[in-house]
């Protein structure tokens, strides 16, 4: 069950970022004495529902055709908060029962059984999520336990370590040690895992910042951010790059971003004695990414961006679980046999993202559209939907995604193995033992519905 739960966790990576009720219930003193505490609470349920029912058995493994794998979950968080003069402390409980409905997952261990009917799970989790100690001032940001990773090109998770963020007004300097971190994305929080961090991963970066204001008015005219980086997995992999953020306000109308990042992958001693390369690629082999967006904001109100991103060899597909600067293939993600159907972090992929978003009712509703088209030499991946969040009270959030997402793998290939099916060892096919597979058209197009209820 925990091999199961734990894959399905990264399809619920789909989930936008959540905000929390924060009600103080009690202070204590006055000014720099102040003693504060409080608590929240938040209640959710999601639910994926597929629109492809694709039989699962010999035959259809063989040919490479999978169903989209659909689940439903409802969780709660609570948490409390205390500070004092910019010590802080803070717990959180996390519990969730989800349930899969529709999907097939055969894992490692199931392949010498064959192919095995679909079968609904359920499966639960409860956990302090977060734990820790703190200091915030303006000049200093220091977390200890478990907690969110701040200020972060890559990850975006719920971490156990230490971060230390160091700032002034034209610079930071960034560095952080983790043991373990959890896809946490959304409503969802799995176990605090080593996948990615064996022997732990540390982080420096510094950043320097340059802002124009105009004269007469306090925003922004200019503003650049540059930020060089590396990640490290001592004896696995090293990971120096950059990230570059450039802003500039045409006219009081018309803002244009830009955004792009550059990370090098170098593979130590240790990589293959870990699952950071899958599914059955070399290990060894160096690689990189690169993903660069232009977007504009229109009359403060409309706001629409095309990026691109690339993968050169097989950049580090594990590391991606836990947060993707292009944030796009978080809402296709699924899971059979321990291999991740989406193309978007395969070898030598390449995607074409767009996306354009408005909002309504003083900004209450906010209704979005996004596409991707993803190539390589294993398929063709085209996604298009429509994202609708509205916020019916302060606390009460409601949330659809409508996606089309048609994927065309290539003959000879399997979407089980992002390599062709003949260069796949046969003690590790499992049930797929036909090296000729013709071109196959999968649909895996899906609608999502979430409530948030925030306490």
């Amino acid at each position: 069950m925990y091999r199961i739960s734990k894959y399905v966790n990264v399809a619920m990576l789909c989930m936008l970022s959540c905000a929390y009720a924060d009600q103080t219930i009690a202070e204590i003193g006055e000014g720099e004495n102040k003693h504060s505490f409080s608590v929240g609470v938040e209640a959710n349920f999601l639910s994926r529902t597929a629109f492809n029912y694709t039989d699962v058995n010999a035959t259809n493994a063989n040919a490479g055709k999978y169903p989209q794998d659909s689940f439903a979950y409802t969780s709660m968080k609570i948490f409390g908060d205390y500070k004092w003069r910019g010590l802080s402390a803070s717990v959180g409980y996390f519990g969730g029962v989800a349930y899969t409905y529709v999907g097939w997952y055969p894992f490692m261990d199931d392949l010498n059984t064959g192919i095995r009917s679909g079968k609904a799970v359920e499966f639960h989790r409860f956990l302090f999520y977060r734990a820790f100690v703190g200091y915030d001032d303006d000049n200093w940001f220091v977390r200890a336990g478990r907690f969110v990773v701040e200020d972060d090109d890559w990850l975006k998770s719920t971490a156990q370590g230490a971060e230390v963020i160091y700032k002034r007004e034209n610079f930071l300097i960034k560095a952080y040690a983790l043991s373990h971190l959890t896809t946490a994305f959304g409503a969802w929080v799995w176990d605090f895992v080593t996948d990615a961090t064996p022997t732990g991963i540390y982080h420096l970066a510094g950043q320097y910042n340059y802002s124009m204001k105009n004269s007469e008015d306090s925003a922004p005219l200019l503003d650049f951010k540059i930020r060089p980086f590396i990640y490290l997995v001592p004896s696995y992999y090293v990971m120096p790059g950059f990230s570059a953020r450039f802003s500039y306000a045409v006219s009081s109308n018309i803002k244009l971003n830009t955004y792009a990042i550059f990370t090098y992958e170098s593979f130590l001693s240790d990589a293959n004695k870990a699952k950071l390369l899958y599914p059955l690629v070399p290990t060894g082999e160096n690689a990189a990414s690169l993903y660069i967006q232009q977007g504009a904001t229109l009359f403060n109100k409309y706001d629409v961006s095309i990026g691109f991103y690339k993968n050169f060899g097989n950049f580090n597909a594990i590391f991606g679980r836990y947060g993707n600067p292009a944030n796009v293939s978080i809402y296709d993600g699924s899971f059979f046999a321990s291999v991740w159907l989406n193309d978007f972090l395969a070898k030598d992929s390449q995607s074409i993202l767009l996306n354009a978003s408005t909002s309504f009712f003083d900004k209450r509703m906010l209704v979005a559209g996004f596409y991707r088209f993803t190539w390589n030499d294993r398929s063709i991946e085209n996604t298009a939907g429509v994202i609708v969040s509205y916020n019916l009270t302060q606390n009460i959030t409601f949330r659809g995604i409508l996606a089309w997402y048609l994927d065309t793998t290539k003959a000879g290939n399997n979407a089980r193995f992002w390599i062709p099916v003949s260069q796949v060892p046969d003690a590790l096919r499992g049930p797929i033992t036909n090296v000729n597979t013709p071109t196959v058209h999968d649909d895996r197009s899906y609608f999502m519905f979430n409530i948030i209820v925030r306490i």
